[in-house]
Formats: C-alpha cells, sequence, structure tokens
C-alpha cells in the first residue's frame, strides 16, 4: 500500500469529516502532559492564523508583504510540524476541543504518522464515525490490511454487507484494502458501489478506470471497454485506456479518433494532449490516415505541432493521399505545412514555403 494512496484518501474525508461524540471514561489512559499536548493545537492555529494572513496578502496585499507572509506561513508551519513529530497526544478530549483534534489527526494522517494517528483515534477521540476511513488506513497500515477492513466491518467473504462506511472515502478505503490483501472480488464490489448515481464525478472516474484495468488484467478486455465506452464523460487517461483496448479489438481507425479528440482540446494538461497525439500518431500511419475526415486529420496535425511534435506531424503530412476536399481546405493544410516548418527548425524550407504562399496571395 503506497504511502500516497493512503494521503488521498485522508485529504477526501478531510472534506466532510464533521465531528462525532465526546470520549468515555475508559479513554483516558496513557497519561500525556496535558500543556505538552496542547501546544500542539497552539502551534496548529498559529499555522492556521499565518496561512489567513498568506492569502489576504497574496490577493490584495504587495509583494513585499506577500514575502513576509510566506516566512512567517514557513515557520509557523516548521513549529507545527515539530510539534506533531515530537508532542505527545492528548490522554483525554473535551467535548469543545474534539474538532481540534480530529484535525490534527488527519494532519497526522496526511504526514503518515499513522501510529499517531491510530492512536488518537482510537483513544481519546474515540473512533468518530466520520473519521472510520482514516481510522481503517492507519489501522491498514500499522498493522494490516486485514485490520484495516475489520476497522470498516467490510469482510472480504460478503461484502459490502453489513459495512460501517459507505459514503465515498469509505468505499475508496475499502478498495485498496482489499487490493491489499487480495480479495479481488471485495475489491471491485467496492468500486461498483463508487460508480452508483450521485456520487461526486472524481470518485466515479477513479472507479471506473481502476475497475476497467483491473477487469482487462484479468482477461476480459472488451468488458473493460464497455465500461469505459458507456460513460457520459471521461477523462483524459480514462480514454486513453478506452484507445488501447478499443485498439486491441482490432479497430484502430476508431482507437485513434478517441485520441485525436483529446489531442485537439485545449482545456486539459499538456502531458495529457501529448500521450494522445502520440499514440494516435502512431495507429495512423498508411491507410488508416486516409479514413480520417479532413477535421480530424488536421486536428491531429495541430495537436502534435502544440505539443512539440512538428517533425512528425511534417511525417504524416507527408504520408497522406487524400486530397483537400476544397480549396479551403488546401490553404489551411499548406499554411500548417509551412508553421511546421518553421518549428521543425527547417527555416529555408520554411521561408521558402511562406514565399510561394505570399505570391499566391497577390
Amino acid at each position: 500500500m503506497g504511502r500516497g494512496v493512503w494521503v488521498g484518501a485522508a485529504m477526501l474525508v478531510a472534506l466532510h469529516a464533521p465531528l462525532a461524540r465526546s470520549a468515555p471514561a475508559h479513554a483516558l489512559t496513557r497519561p500525556a502532559p496535558a500543556r505538552a499536548s496542547r501546544q500542539i493545537v497552539a502551534a496548529r492555529a498559529s499555522r492556521d492564523s499565518a496561512r489567513t494572513a498568506w492569502l489576504r496578502e497574496r490577493w490584495s496585499g504587495s509583494l513585499q508583504g506577500l514575502k513576509a507572509a510566506q516566512t512567517r506561513l514557513d515557520a509557523a508551519s516548521e513549529r507545527y510540524a515539530t510539534a506533531l513529530d515530537r508532542g505527545p497526544m492528548p490522554a483525554a478530549v473535551l467535548p469543545r476541543e474534539r474538532a481540534g483534534w480530529s484535525e490534527v489527526a488527519m494532519d497526522l494522517a496526511e504526514r503518515g504518522s499513522w501510529a499517531k494517528a491510530l492512536g488518537l483515534l482510537r483513544g481519546p477521540l474515540d473512533s468518530p464515525s466520520k473519521l472510520l476511513p482514516v481510522e481503517a488506513l492507519a489501522a491498514g497500515n500499522v498493522e494490516s490490511p486485514s485490520a484495516g477492513l475489520a476497522v470498516l466491518s467490510w469482510r472480504p467473504d460478503r461484502a459490502p454487507e453489513g459495512a460501517r462506511a459507505s459514503d465515498e472515502a469509505g468505499l475508496y478505503v475499502a478498495a485498496i484494502l482489499s487490493d491489499s490483501t487480495g480479495a479481488l472480488r471485495s475489491a471491485r464490489s467496492a468500486r461498483w458501489l463508487l460508480l452508483g448515481e450521485g456520487r461526486p464525478a472524481t470518485a466515479r472516474s477513479w472507479a471506473r478506470l481502476s475497475l476497467a484495468r483491473s477487469i482487462s488484467a484479468g482477461g476480459e478486455p472488451l468488458l473493460a471497454r464497455e465500461i469505459l465506452a458507456r460513460a457520459s464523460s471521461r477523462t483524459a487517461p480514462e480514454t486513453l485506456l478506452l484507445a488501447d483496448l478499443t485498439a486491441v479489438s482490432g479497430d484502430t481507425a476508431a482507437a485513434a479518433r478517441l485520441l485525436i479528440a483529446v489531442a485537439a482540446r485545449t482545456d486539459i494538461p499538456t502531458a495529457d494532449r501529448y500521450a494522445a497525439a502520440k499514440k494516435a500518431a502512431g495507429w495512423v500511419q498508411g491507410p488508416v490516415s486516409d479514413s480520417l475526415s479532413e477535421r480530424e486529420w488536421m486536428g491531429l496535425q495541430r495537436a502534435l505541432s502544440d505539443v512539440g511534435e512538428a517533425p512528425l506531424a511534417l511525417r504524416l503530412m507527408d504520408a497522406r493521399r487524400k486530397a483537400a476536399p476544397d480549396s479551403v481546405a488546401a490553404i489551411d493544410r499548406e499554411d500548417l505545412k509551412a508553421s511546421l516548418l518553421y518549428k521543425a527548425r527547417r527555416y529555408e524550407a520554411a521561408g521558402a514555403f511562406y514565399g510561394g504562399l505570399l505570391a499566391r496571395s497577390r
């Protein structure tokens, strides 16, 4: 189980983790100096105050004020980190302090201090129901993945019946803990539940992508492709996987079209556009290139140009045998080729090409 996975789920829970019951009397064990433990909460409050000041300077202050606020925030963050590492956890938590200590538990989980987070959650906080996914993560890391599933009352042999956490965070944790125990059925059950209507788009996307990968690796690529194809909207990684599965089925033209649509978008990260454009370019060699419409083909060329692959775009352009559908499309091709020659640092050829275009326009 990777540390990054734990932190991702912990941050998810932090967004919607209200408070639970007050601590029972049996939590008053393993006493710690009250003053020392309160220093943790005080350090956190100082860090939060410094962050608020930094945000104020960022949006409405001066550059000098922002630099000073950054220095104070860095110092306050360091003091809080030191307090988390060295300070003792409280033996008991008053009802009015539960909010602060719940946030401390989340911060400990985010830092990977799983033993301290687990002790705080199981001890003075008495396992608050809204933080069960975080407690399960901590138990999975400190003890075993099976122990983490037990926190959620998630039994792999009958999941998800009787589970204590059925929100997105609980199902996410159940899925990755089940992965760690090798319980394939349990892991897939959690993901199927995350695909339910009304779940957040981010949760559904993660579940759909990881479920499709699992099913494909299990020897059912057609089912995996169908899961992705039925989605009304997909992320770039989902479309990349769908294209791979489509190509495996033998339809490289359809796979290329899926990727060209992603590569042509300008509202997604360049890394996603690059991956889509490069893979599509590999699939449109030969006859497949001429099966694309002019709009699809030019969209791929422009995407390759945008992501720094002008030489590759030129090779594809020279390989195209299908003529432009009209004079306007022919001019668009020539304009793009001149631009590609320049970006490929073929300056003499680009100059000659631009010269021909200018002479033609007179």
